[in-house]
């Protein structure tokens, strides 16, 4: 029976003495005098009490027999106003007063309150019944249950802030129901439609089919208590519409007891997209490969300056100024066509007037010595780099001898079916020495039909030097001419 019910039904058996006030049934009034409910029944429009248990006694503040005295008697005038209007309703009106949660200003203590109105031998409503239960206890709980949820609301909500600041996914499989729980974040990455709910087989599905078998293979090892539980994977994730991305997964696994086992509760944990990452290493490894290539280039080419250099220099002295002079022209043209990564993009080719310019300007002695023109054509580094050696070798030649010293020199080029066509002509007064190997013939060559795999022919005139230089296959980048 609820606390009600149980007041409804002791309305039934209560009757007012007519004597004293008090209650008729003297066995009644001796056994509720210790229930562990506030009780007291006040009759009369005066509001006078008939009957008022230790509890109650307790609960008003009242140690002292209150049997006989008014609502203002017993409790004062303050109470009175309050209670007063309630009481006279109930038992005029027949209508029952209830409160869920009332606090007593003597101890501060909370009542589930029920006034209900008592009636005579004749269905008059002569008075009330009044009960109460303490529910301090109760309600002190649920108040601290509802801090610690509000409480755990709040920490789910810096979470997921937290969580979103990191643009990580968080993720729960409950693998004793196969429900599963994915964040918003989550979500997005895998490409889970608005209204699907995220499921062990979408997720699955979405692994790329060759990292699948790893990552399934990694969670069905965590069933096994004795795996530690932790889980670290990195795979693809092809969403629907075909886009795929990197992530990197971590997860724990809980276990619980179940009749003295170990067993599998739910895995939780955290993605993270790491497709830029992965971007970043495969670019970079590509860089290292190509920087390696590049020196095992640029140390072939060194070789090749010292072994010619050698044969075509007199003295020592002669020696180290034709090496110098070539290697300074092979670090200022590395320095013109090496890979630029510096935030604002790489530069993967080379335009071939811009290598012409900067080769010969530290050769010229004015700027009518040198003529460039030809369309606006790029090469690629390895290119770009092999050829410059080649335009250094044909300048410092023009500078002692030739069209640098004493005259000027054109260079032009165009394309002819992918082929590269270069012309390099001098015009000199007093050409000195025609022919000489000291023109650097035997590292041109190789270089034009080794690393360039191309051709080179000269031709000498009384005007000067005419040099053609083809270089079949280069693909070089945009056709349009630009005179310059």
């Amino acid at each position: 029976m609820s606390f009600v019910d149980w007041g409804l039904d002791l309305r039934k058996r209560l009757r007012i003495g007519s004597a004293d006030g008090g209650l008729a049934d003297a066995s009644l009034a001796v056994l509720l005098e210790n229930v562990p409910v506030t009780l007291a029944v006040i009759h009369g429009p005066e509001h006078r009490y008939a009957f008022a248990n230790r509890a109650y006694r307790a609960a008003v503040g009242r140690s002292d027999p209150i049997v006989g005295l008014t609502l203002t008697d017993a409790l004062g005038a303050d109470a009175a106003v309050v209670w007063g209007p309630i009481l006279h309703e109930v038992r005029t009106g027949g209508m029952p007063w209830h409160r869920e949660e009332v606090k007593d200003p003597f101890e501060g203590r909370i009542w589930n309150l029920h006034i209900l109105p008592l009636q005579d031998e004749g269905g008059q409503n002569v008075g009330v019944l009044s009960l109460g239960l303490d529910v301090t206890a109760e309600v002190e709980a649920r108040r601290k249950a509802e801090d610690s949820r509000a409480e755990t609301l709040r920490n789910l909500e810096r979470l997921e802030l937290a969580v979103e600041a990191t643009d990580l996914g968080m993720w729960e499989w409950d693998v004793q129901t196969g429900k599963v729980f994915w964040s918003e974040r989550q979500r997005r990455i895998f490409g889970l439609p608005q209204g699907v709910e995220p499921s062990f087989e979408f997720w699955r599905d979405a692994i790329h089919p060759e990292d699948r078998d790893g990552v399934l293979a990694a969670v069905s090892s965590l069933m096994n208590p004795a795996s530690g539980g932790r889980l670290t994977v990195e795979h693809r994730v092809v969403r629907p519409d075909g886009s795929m991305s990197w992530i990197t997964g971590r997860g724990r696994m809980m276990y619980g007891e179940r009749d003295g086992k170990t067993v599998t509760v739910r895995l939780l944990g955290t993605i993270l997209d790491v497709t830029e990452r992965k971007a970043a290493e495969e670019t970079r490894q590509l860089l290292l490969r190509e920087m390696d290539h590049r020196i095992k280039n640029v140390f072939a080419i060194a070789d090749g300056i010292v072994a010619v250099s050698a044969r075509s220099s007199a003295t020592p002295g002669e020696l180290a100024d034709a090496v110098r002079g070539r290697l300074q022209a092979l670090a200022a043209s590395h320095a013109l066509v090496r890979p630029l990564v510096d935030g604002t993009g790489r530069r993967d080719l080379v335009a071939i007037a811009d290598l012409v310019r900067t080769v010969l300007k530290p050769f010229a002695d004015a700027e009518h010595q040198v003529t460039v023109s030809g369309p606006d054509i790029k090469l690629p580094l390895d290119r770009a780099s092999a050829l410059a050696l080649v335009l250094h070798e044909l300048a410092t030649n023009a500078r002692k001898y030739g069209g640098l010293r004493n005259g000027n020199v054109s260079v032009s080029w165009r394309m002819e079916s992918h082929d590269l066509n270069i012309d390099w002509a001098e015009r000199t007064k007093q050409p000195e020495c025609l022919g000489s190997n000291g023109f650097g013939s035997l590292l041109l060559e190789r270089t034009v039909r080794d690393t360039l795999g191309g051709s080179i022919t000269r031709e000498w005139s009384n005007e000067g030097l005419k040099v053609k230089v083809l270089l079949p296959s280069t693909q070089p980048a945009g056709d349009e001419g630009a005179e310059s």
